[in-house]
């Protein structure tokens, strides 16, 4: 048969063939667009595109940024930082990135990013300044295993794409969990590890840590800091130290709220220390910072 004479495109109303699409996935829908022209039409309809997650990557930054440009319908958008540093968006890149998404994303109500750790201030308070963006939520998470494990070199400060990580004599080990790294903090008084991040205050509204961690059967007691100063708030509004017992014998996520008069505009830092007065060690997995502006 003449491939010429074969109907790729049956006559049906365009609310039907809307429908069909809709069942397609979103690399599917990509896919499709290149076929021909009508098929172009109908697998970038704003209306298949309300909800996006993207990884960015500079390789690709200018076909996301056309994608977004035509995702005018776009509600919720999801945007994901690169795994390894020689690969890591630029910032001048994420300035068009968010240029477009405050020009053409005018419906968007639900913005998540994680891991993006060159979407500066400016930008974040760029978007939160669109009228119709209502949430955006800020996630950085550091883990231990960008660490060697047999690390010893238990002082300094590393910076692995998105997350910068100083510890002070905390030792990385996977003896327990081969393969799988965490940092044991076992000198009272002087173990830390403090992981930073960058904020913008404009319509901030909470910032929260997540602690992965462990604490021996001798009680491995941590206290915790922000910006260098005791995170613990008082009914009088003053701030002491905040004491943190982990999960005994395995791992456990726990999630503290950190006060947001402790916090700055740009960078910021929290710090886990073993406390002098503890009897034991503390394991720390990874950790996770959320922030979400409203």
């Amino acid at each position: 048969m003449d491939s010429q004479s074969v109907n790729h495109s049956p006559d049906l109303p365009r609310e039907l063939w809307i429908q069909i699409f809709n069942l397609l996935t979103r690399k599917d829908l990509l896919r499709s667009s290149t076929v021909c022209k009508e098929f172009y039409s109908y697998a970038m309809d704003p209306i298949l595109w309300k909800t996006l997650d993207l990884k960015l990557s500079l390789d690709n930054l200018r076909l996301q940024q056309n994608l977004l440009s035509r995702c005018t319908m776009l509600l919720t958008l999801q945007l994901r930082g690169q795994a390894t540093s020689h690969s890591e968006t630029p910032k001048e890149a994420l300035n068009s990135l968010v240029d477009v998404l405050s020009d053409k994303c005018i419906q968007l109500v639900s913005l998540q990013t994680m891991n993006c750790h060159n979407l500066s201030t400016d930008q974040i308070a760029q978007l939160t300044n669109t009228t119709s963006v209502c949430s955006i939520k800020q996630t950085t998470h550091f883990i231990m295993n960008n660490f060697g494990s047999n690390d010893y070199e238990t002082t300094g400060t590393w910076q692995f794409n998105d997350q910068v990580i100083t510890c002070h004599e905390a030792v990385t080990t996977d003896y327990y969990r081969k393969g799988n790294p965490y940092k044991i903090l076992a000198s009272p008084g002087s173990s830390i590890i403090s992981f930073s991040f960058n904020l913008s205050l404009e319509r901030l509204s909470s910032v929260s840590i997540s602690l992965n961690h462990c604490r021996t059967t001798a009680d491995g007691i941590v206290c915790m800091t922000v910006n260098g100063k005791p995170a613990e708030m008082r009914e009088d509004g003053s701030f002491g130290k905040k004491v943190i017992m982990a999960p005994r014998y395995n791992f456990g996520m726990e999630s503290f709220s950190i006060c947001l008069q402790q916090l700055h505009d740009g960078q910021n830092k929290v710090t886990i220390c073993l406390d002098s007065s503890s009897p034991g060690v503390y394991w720390l997995s990874d950790a996770t910072i959320e922030a979400f502006f409203t």
